[in-house]
């Protein structure tokens, strides 16, 4: 080492330096200059004395290797206890924060890359976790069961009116949970095996008045012992007990703590006071707990909750829902201590068919029909057909997000790369000391964590505050639900993708970086990019692999737009152009029928009379409702097919439907104003059903 060279170096290491001779000090005071600096701007391990100590230990250590015979001679390197331990695992951490503010730029530009993909995908992880994993937010959730139904394929049902959910599964087997209000209270007094058993039912649209302001909430009815049975305690006043579920009873409701929120600003005096729930008064009793979002399906969060004995006042049917032909209550129950699901299910099923065949065939079940079969299911989540029609469209958005994340790695291991060529003398000097290829590897896998616990946080950060702007661009309407919170799970998730990051677009470069050749890098003047044909080929794999999942990505963007366009031009068999939807339900303010058909009449001549509007109609179903009503058809002359049922998609319709949504009329004529009450009743087909009835 010159004597210029050891001039400009610290003070406390040129003292140190003359403990040795001087051909020793030209032969290696480089490198231990350099190392010297390193432990000094690392702390190591108490500050500079510590520095000094193990300066001068590999020092002497290196000078014994010089003294022994050239055959005899070993790598000198620095004692194992400093580089072990928590101590040391922290050094590593704080040289790798060190190092990495000495260049923001890359820094900056690695962690945004990172964060975006890891905010993206702990944003869906927590959208995921709740639309599919959460189960309810109850004691002892997985004790619960859904009390469902199946009928099999080719079997035809008794002529009943269903609510719900209604779906077959892949044998053709139907499924669904709707049951009378005979068939409850026969399976809950008389059944052995549950130890509770408790009935629910979607409300739908309720209009609710406070203090003569008017507005929709949505609804649903329990019975009165729904609340105990899931081990529920008030936020606020009481809940919805046994006694409140009878028809001599004062009418009560139970708020859900978000609409007690949203529309009450989660003020404590609204506790016994009077609401009007489609116009007829009920007084609150209490406000549910914060985290309960019912046990119907995942989304269907009802604000209100009233007791089914109450149901008449609130519905705007005029239908007893008490007859037996009405199935429209969902079953739950917790199954007892020592009984098996097999067991319960063939009990309950024994109940439920004696319970259907005395209330609706007291003669005897006729031979055509087929009476359902129970079938118990888990119900920790409660309903859950919903959640299995959202789990296809989450997974695909939770890959897209995983490949967005995989390509920020591949892009900051890139990065890592052509960083570790401005370091090479470095590794090198490190290496001709003494020092593991595992120490480097760690030391630089320390660096990449360091990278990733900050992109991390920086991750979680946008995921918690852009979470509804994010989700909102990634998740269409009818898959959205509430209650998305950043808890333990989601940021435990952030975690393990922050520390699964840092190891994975860490990992590769480190071992790249820590096998430099020594020779030519120790003696190179300056700085030059890696030009072993290993370093080559690691650049060329991370771009062909970076290209390969961004090209990925496009084309399954492609795909998503072009489906897009595809049902932008898909013939629906209407005109949805220059036409306004206005949505309203008369019977939520005690409109009856004529009334209604009254009001109608008038609101169609007024619209009409708008300047601009050629025509206005009425309809049950607006053709992009996306809901639809369905029955049994006979039609005269026609033999169906052995275990065919005929039945057929129908919808309620005002004159001029068919001219506002511009859909041709083939043959015949269009329903007109001749055709009211009292006049012979008539229906539009379309054309498949004549292909069908009438080949």
């Amino acid at each position: 080492m010159s004597q210029g060279r050891l001039a400009s170096a610290p003070f406390g290491f040129r003292v140190l330096m003359m403990a040795f001779p001087r051909d020793f000090r030209e032969r290696h005071g480089r490198d231990l200059l350099e190392l010297y600096r390193d432990y000094s701007a690392a702390g190591r391990p108490a500050s500079r004395v510590g520095a000094a100590w193990d300066l001068l230990r590999n020092g002497f250590g290196t000078r014994g290797d010089d003294l022994r015979p050239a055959g005899a001679r070993r790598k000198h390197q620095l004692p194992r206890k400093r580089n072990t331990g928590m101590d040391s695992m922290w050094q590593d951490v704080k040289f790798g924060a060190r190092m990495l503010r000495k260049s923001p730029a890359f820094t900056a530009v690695a962690v945004l890359s990172l964060a975006i993909g890891i905010g993206a995908n702990t944003a869906v992880f927590g959208f995921i976790d709740a639309a599919l994993l959460r189960s309810l937010a109850v004691e002892d959730p997985h004790e619960l069961v859904v009390l469902g139904w199946r009928t099999r394929a080719g079997t035809e049902m008794p002529d009943v009116s269903t609510w719900g959910w209604y779906l077959r599964d892949d044998n053709g087997d139907g499924l669904s949970s709707s049951y009378s209000v005979p068939a409850f209270e026969a399976i809950r007094d008389l059944n052995e095996v549950l130890s509770s058993t408790f009935a629910f039912a979607d409300g739908g649209r309720i209009n609710v008045i406070v203090d003569d302001q008017a507005e929709h909430a949505s609804g649903q009815y329990v019975s009165g012992n729904y609340y105990v049975a899931l081990g529920l305690q008030a936020a606020l006043g009481r809940l919805i007990v046994e006694d409140d579920d009878r028809n001599d009873a004062g009418s009560v409701v139970v708020l859900s703590h978000g609409y007690w929120g949203r529309r009450f600003g989660e003020n404590g005096a609204v506790i016994g006071e009077t609401i009007r729930l489609n116009n007829a008064p009920f007084t609150v009793i209490g406000v549910a707990p914060a985290d309960f979002r019912g046990t119907l399906q995942v989304g269907d969060n009802p604000d209100v909750t009233v007791p089914l004995a109450h149901q008449p006042l609130v519905s705007t049917s005029s239908r007893d829902m008490t007859r037996p032909e009405f199935w429209w209550l969902h079953l739950m129950g917790r199954v007892r201590d020592g009984v098996t699901m097999a067991a319960a299910e063939s009990h309950l099923n024994a109940l439920f068919q004696q319970s259907v065949e005395a209330d609706l065939f007291p003669d005897g079940v006729p031979e055509q029909y087929t009476l359902a079969e129970m079938d118990l299911r888990p119900g920790h989540q409660g309903m859950t057909e919903q959640r299995g029609l959202m789990r296809l469209p989450l997974m695909i958005m939770g890959a897209v997000t995983g490949l967005v994340l995989a390509i920020a790695c591949v892009n900051v291991a890139n990065l890592l790369l052509a960083r570790a060529g401005t370091r090479r003398r470095e590794i090198a000097v490190r290496l001709s000391i003494g020092a593991s290829r595992w120490r480097l590897v760690r030391q630089l896998l320390a660096e990449s964590l360091v990278l990733s616990a900050l992109a991390g946080t920086l991750g979680v950060v946008l995921a918690t505050i852009g979470r509804e702007l994010l989700l909102g661009a990634m998740v269409t309407r009818d898959l959205y639900v509430d209650g998305v919170r950043t808890d333990a799970r989601v940021l435990g998730f952030g975690l393990l993708v922050s520390l699964l990051t840092g190891v994975v677009f860490g990992l590769a470069p480190a071992l790249r970086v820590s096998r430099p050749d020594l020779t030519p890098a120790l003696t190179e003047g300056t700085v030059q990019a890696p030009r072993r044909r290993g370093a080559l080929r690691g650049f060329q794999s991370l771009l062909v692999v970076q290209v390969a999942l961004s090209l990925l990505l496009l084309v399954t963007a492609g795909l998503f737009v072009r489906t897009l366009t595809n049902l932008e031009r898909e013939a629906t068999g209407f005109d949805a152009r220059d036409v306004a939807i206005l949505s309203m339900d008369l019977g939520l303010n005690g409109y009856d029928g004529t009334r209604q058909l009254a009001f109608y009449d008038d609101l169609r001549r007024r619209l009409k009379g708008v300047p601009g509007a050629v025509a206005s109609t009425v309809t049950n179903h607006s053709p992009v409702s996306g809901r639809i009503s369905f029955t049994t058809v006979k039609v005269t002359g026609y033999e169906p097919a052995e275990d065919e049922r005929i039945s057929v998609f129908y919808n309620f319709v005002a004159p001029e439907f068919l001219e506002t949504f511009r859909i041709p009329l083939l043959l015949g004529r269009t329903i007109g104003d001749q055709d009211r009450d009292g006049s012979p009743m008539v229906a539009v087909v379309n054309q498949a059903f004549v292909d069908r009835f009438y080949p």
